[in-house]
């Protein structure tokens, strides 16, 4: 009798053993998967805008080579070319890539892949490839970039776990974006930012919209832009019950001279978007961070929040 239950409670035991086992190896798989993601997430372009969709990787362990196809909406975007990103270059690595095969027909780009030529891997995350595109000059819409036949190997050929986050570009026709710092990102507090910006183009403009952490409600509350200290232009925060509260109308629209410097102050609320950087150069102008103070008076130098300088043609 004490055998029998010595024998039940050992097995017992053993199958506990297994269940916590096979939790603790699946919990380590989902910890060190391997995350592609499309870059930005999401995206607002204007009808017949050229722009770029990241193909990003953040390893989780050392990997070597990388293969993907990719689904879009033919009729409303179509691609241009496919070239390699920084990601396997890192280290002085020799790489070779394919750029795959575009068919704007399907709405396909597929087998795309590279590889580390020779010994050598990475696992600092980088951006694996970069696809030019351009929007429709007829319609307007959603489009999802998705990701398929994903496949991210380590130095000796292996697939390792990976996680998958696809993305949207939305075609809009109803404004003109006169300026766009691009998405930004992680980490994000709200506060005030200072600094200073110059358009590369005459612009005129009458709305913001700010970048949000995707899942929040990040946004921009007060707005001033000044001109050798003097106030310009100044726009307020309607709330969530606007019809979209990523924006902030300012009462009358107002002009930027190009490669003329002016001076903002945008108090933000909840998550915005972020650009960790000094300064951002793109083809619409240039941003420089003067100061950043968080909601907890923390001063930071190098945050600059993301976003776009629109002119709305009819009453937003």
């Amino acid at each position: 009798m004490r055998v029998g239950r010595y024998v039940l409670g050992l097995c017992t035991l053993l199958v506990g053993i297994i269940i916590i086992g096979n939790a603790l190896m699946q919990a380590r798989t989902q910890d060190e998967a391997t995350k592609v993601i499309v870059s930005p997430t999401s995206q607002t372009v204007m009808k017949g805008q050229n722009f770029t969709v990241n193909i990003s990787v953040v390893p989780g362990t050392e990997i070597a080579g990388m293969q993907f196809n990719l689904k879009f909406n033919s009729s409303l975007l179509k691609v241009n070319s496919v070239s390699e990103g920084e990601l396997f270059k890192q280290g002085g690595h020799i790489t070779v890539f394919n750029p795959g095969t575009i068919d704007n027909e399907e709405g396909i780009i597929s087998e795309v892949w590279g590889n580390i030529i020779g010994r050598g891997s990475v696992s600092t995350p980088g951006t694996f490839a970069i696809i030019n595109m351009t929007a429709s000059n007829s319609k307007t819409g959603i489009s999802h970039i998705s990701l398929f036949h994903v496949k991210v190997t380590d130095p000796k050929g292996n697939s390792v776990p990976i996680t998958i986050e696809n993305g949207t570009v939305e075609v809009h026709s109803e404004h003109e974006i006169c300026f766009d710092t691009g998405s930004g990102g992680y980490p994000s507090i709200m506060g005030t930012h200072f600094g200073n910006f110059t358009s590369f183009h005459n612009i005129t403009v009458n709305r913001i919209y700010t970048y949000a952490i995707p899942g929040t409600g990040g946004h921009s509350e007060h707005v001033i832009f000044y001109e050798n200290g003097r106030k310009i232009a100044e726009g307020n925060w309607s709330g969530y019950i606007h019809n979209d509260y990523h924006y902030i109308v300012f009462p009358a629209p107002f002009s930027l001279e190009a490669n003329k410097t002016y001076s903002y102050e945008i108090r933000t609320g909840s998550y915005p978007q972020i650009i960790h950087n000094k300064t951002i150069k793109n083809a619409c102008g240039e941003v420089i961070c003067d100061k950043f103070v968080d909601v907890n008076g923390i001063v930071h130098d190098d945050w600059i929040p993301a976003f776009r300088l629109e002119y709305h043609h009819e009453p937003p």
